[in-house]
């Protein structure tokens, strides 16, 4: 049987997760991703996803603007957040 991680163990969010996580409407993440505001989103075929774990590192450094922002995938944070339970 295929389990099916629980919403802390997820590794991409979905525009409405990713919107609902950092506070704000669906809507104005979409805004924010057209302005090149929020983090570049991964697409796999035509879905359109957010790292959780960088969406977390871009916070705690301030949310800077796109073109400002390079995520360094970071073990420590896996950690933190528990994303791997063993």
């Amino acid at each position: 049987m295929i389990k099916t991680p629980n919403e802390k163990q997820r590794l991409l969010l979905t525009c409405r997760e990713a919107a609902y996580a950092c506070g704000v409407d669906p809507k104005t993440w979409r805004m924010w991703d057209g302005l090149g505001i929020v983090p570049q989103p991964v697409r796999l075929h035509k879905s359109v996803f957010w790292r959780r774990l960088e969406l977390i590192q871009w916070v705690e450094e301030d949310c800077p603007r796109r073109k400002d922002w390079v995520w360094r995938p970071n073990k420590k944070y896996a950690e933190i957040y528990n994303i791997f339970p063993k």
